[in-house]
Parts: C-alpha cells; structure tokens; sequence
C-alpha cells in the first residue's frame, strides 16, 4: 500500500444474515507495513424447537475474527535470491457461538514473490489457522447422550444439533460440517 488504507463492508445475506467486515492498513515505510482488521458474521435469528416441535425462542449464531498483522519486504536482507519477496505474519482471535460459545486463536503465514513479466506477475503462497481449534462449539453425534433437538429455519427445514462438527472432524482439521433434515 502506499501510505495507509481503510475499509468498511457490510454485506446483507440472506433473510437476517449479514458480513461485515473493518480493516486498517498502514506503510510503515522501510519498516514493513502493518494491518488490523475485525471480521463479524450473523447468521440471523433461528427459531429453535424442542422435539415435539413446540416452539422455545431464537437463538443468533455469529463469528467473529479481530486479526493483526506486519508484512515485510526482503531487500538486502538474507540470501540474494529471496530479494524482492515479501512475507508476512498474522494472528487473530476467532470467537464462535452456535450452541454454545468457543473462541481460540491462530495463525497466518505469507510469501509474496517480486514482479515477473514487466510486473504483470506475482506468485502468493499463504498457510492459514495454524494452531489452536475450537472445541466449544463441537457436537458429539447421537447416541453419546445428546439431547436431540431441532431449529427450524425457512422452509420447514429442521438442523439437528447432533449432526454439527466443528473443529478437527474426521480426520480433517479445520472443518466445518453440518447437514439439514426435513422435520416432521
């Protein structure tokens, strides 16, 4: 960037469900340059229902995300061929609630490869979450003494908590699964 930047989205979605999104970016001159940002999602009211179907409230779901960051460019820095390049580093607090609330933290890794083709091209490579997962929010299937129950959304259509993961699920880390079932 170069000298500073500021950004505010707000993105509605469906029904009640909206993206917002802050963030601030400053040049810090030969010392790099340094971001934040603060990301928010609502999934909107759900209405929730016991298993015979009664209706017992609304519940709202959202995530939230605060994040910082420093990128640098290598200029005489280390071994010749890492010249140009660019790296960076971020961390953010990831705070969830679905059912429950959970929060962690994590790490993001970035390269930034100098121009190529009169500066037509860059090559990026980034690695994101690294580190802790969320755990809280995490449903264990039926059948390990869950209470079944269902939020009925648009549709008549009925998400069963116990079909939810959230964290490192089935061998994938980081994942995010949920089915939806017509209720009855």
């Amino acid at each position: 960037i170069p000298n500073r930047s500021a950004t505010f989205m707000h993105a509605p979605y469906i029904n009640s469900s909206f993206f917002d999104n802050l963030s601030y970016a400053q040049n810090l001159g030969h010392w790099g340059a340094f971001g934040a940002g603060l990301q928010y999602f609502s999934a909107g009211a759900i209405n929730q229902t016991d298993d015979s179907g009664t209706d017992i409230g609304a519940f709202t779901p959202y995530d939230l995300a605060l994040s910082l960051g420093y990128a640098h460019k290598l200029n005489g820095i280390g071994p010749q061929a890492l010249n140009g390049f660019s790296l960076g580093l971020g961390a953010k607090f990831i705070h969830s609630k679905l059912a429950t609330s959970a929060q962690t933290v994590a790490v993001d890794l970035g390269v930034l490869s100098p121009g190529y083709l009169d500066d037509r091209l860059k090559l990026a490579a980034t690695v994101t979450n690294l580190g802790g997962t969320s755990r809280g929010n995490q449903i264990q299937r039926e059948g390990q003494g869950v209470r079944r129950r269902c939020v009925r959304g648009e549709g008549s259509v009925c998400r069963k908590e116990v079909s939810l993961e959230r964290g490192e699920a089935r061998g994938t880390p980081r994942a995010i699964r949920a089915s939806a079932t017509t209720c009855a």
